[in-house]
């Protein structure tokens, strides 16, 4: 009987420690994609397994040759805080020779009034970091450019502030993630 006793904690605390073992497993998937432009999208899906509960994480990365990754959908926060109202606003990567949409004529009232903001996204490529704003002042149609904002790690949000008043105005950039 002794004997059986002994078998039998023997057995239980055999069980009990393979239950307190983790199991962990991971498994990585990777395929890449080139387009007939060149850009190549690699989307990576890792898949672990701990002790039962299991997590995807899949991530999407767009490449070219010249441009390098492509950030897309960057949440921007453009700030107004200048002395006009804003009629129009452009944006321009600075290797285009456009200024391409008014942004501004999406608000309902399509003005960007000192001390008001505007949410949107933008897309560009690592290698093109560099922006440039055109700001037309909606009284007298005169404008403000404000050139050369590099936008290098801002790859999730970031906050553009135009400021300044008279003739001297300026662009910050802050907030990047």
């Amino acid at each position: 009987m002794k004997r059986t006793l002994s078998l039998i904690l023997v057995l239980v605390l055999t069980a009990a420690l393979l239950c307190a073992c983790e199991f962990t497993s991971t498994s990585t998937t990777s395929t890449s994609t080139t387009d007939a432009n060149g850009n190549t999208t690699t989307t990576t899906t890792t898949t672990t397994n701990n002790n039962g509960q299991t997590s995807t994480t899949t991530t999407t990365e767009t490449s070219n040759s010249e441009g390098g990754v492509y950030h897309e959908n960057v949440a921007v926060k453009l700030v107004n805080d200048t002395d006009f109202a804003m009629s129009e606003l452009y944006i321009s990567n600075n290797i285009n020779d456009n200024w391409g949409d008014n942004i501004l004529s999406e608000l309902e009232d399509g003005v960007l009034n000192p001390g008001e903001y505007l949410n949107l996204t933008m897309s560009y490529y690592e290698n093109y970091p560099i922006f440039d704003f055109k700001a037309v002042d909606e009284a007298d149609g005169s404008y403000v450019e404000f050139d050369e904002m590099d936008v290098t790690g801002a790859t999730s949000s970031m906050t553009i502030t135009f400021s300044g008043e008279g003739d001297s105005y300026k662009i910050s950039l802050s907030d990047k993630a």
